[in-house]
C-alpha cells in the first residue's frame, strides 16, 4: 500500500492508495469535510480555494473541486474563472443543466470569455441542444476560436 499526499492551501490530506489512486473516491467525502472544518476554524482559508480545487480536480474528486469553487465564488461572487472551473467539474461529472448555468453566470460577468462560450457550446450539445451549442460555437468563433465550430461542421452537427 502506497501512501499519497495531497498539498492543497488548507493543510495536507494524506490516503492510501492500493494499485493507483483507485481508492481516493471513497476518500473523497471525508476530504470534503476536512476542508470545510479547516475553513470554519480559519475563514481566511477560503482566500485560495482555486489552486485547490484544480489540485483536487485531477487527483481526487471533481465534487471536491465543486466544494472548493463553492468557496471561492462566496469570497466573490464576480470569479468568472470560478465559474467556469465549477462548470467544468459539473460538466465532467455529466450535471450539464448546472454546467450551463455556470457558464452563463460567467458570461454576464464578461461576455468575452472564449472557454465559457465553448464550454456551454459543449455542455449543450450533450444535452441535445444543437442549436444552442452551435449559437455558442459561433460566437466563440466571432471572439477568436472557432475549433468547436470547425469540429462540429466537420462533424456534420446542425
Amino acid at each position: 500500500m502506497k501512501a499519497v499526499l495531497m498539498y492543497c492551501a488548507w493543510g495536507v490530506l494524506a490516503f492510501a492508495a492500493n494499485g493507483g489512486l483507485s481508492s481516493v473516491p471513497s476518500q473523497c467525502q471525508s476530504a470534503i469535510d476536512d476542508y470545510k472544518k479547516k475553513v470554519e476554524a480559519d475563514p481566511n482559508a477560503a482566500s485560495y480555494p482555486k489552486s485547490g480545487a484544480l489540485y483536487y480536480s485531477d487527483l481526487c474528486s471533481h465534487q471536491i473541486a465543486i466544494v472548493s469553487y463553492d468557496k471561492a465564488i462566496e469570497s466573490n461572487p464576480n470569479d468568472a474563472d470560478a465559474y467556469i472551473g465549477r462548470a467544468g467539474a459539473r460538466y465532467v461529472l455529466g450535471d450539464y443543466g448546472e454546467a450551463i448555468e455556470d457558464f452563463t453566470r460567467a458570461l454576464k460577468i464578461n461576455e468575452k470569455l472564449i472557454g465559457a462560450y465553448n464550454g456551454r457550446g459543449l455542455a449543450y450539445n450533450d444535452m441535445g441542444d444543437s442549436r444552442s451549442a452551435r449559437l455558442d460555437a459561433k460566437k466563440a468563433c466571432e471572439l477568436g476560436d472557432c475549433g468547436l465550430l470547425e469540429y462540429m461542421n466537420q462533424y456534420g452537427y446542425y
